[in-house]
């Protein structure tokens, strides 16, 4: 194995210094992204509104509501 030098062993220390930190703190966010805005096709969450909130089509709506 070659010898390395201490300028070298420094650069290779804060490299690994530098992809723990992206590990550690970029992780959960990714999972998060990939969770609600991946593919809708690979079995992530669904993201409807509750039951009070969904409109069905014999719901009346006022027509001046109907445009805001």
């Amino acid at each position: 194995m070659p010898k390395l030098s201490k300028e070298a062993k420094q650069r290779l220390q804060q490299l690994f210094k530098g992809g723990q930190f992206a590990i550690r703190w970029g992780f959960i966010p990714v999972v998060l992204y990939l969770v609600y805005f991946g593919d809708e096709g690979c079995g992530g969450p669904v993201l409807e509104p509750a039951d009070e909130q969904r409109v069905s089509e014999d719901t009346y709506i006022p027509e001046d509501e109907a445009d805001t």
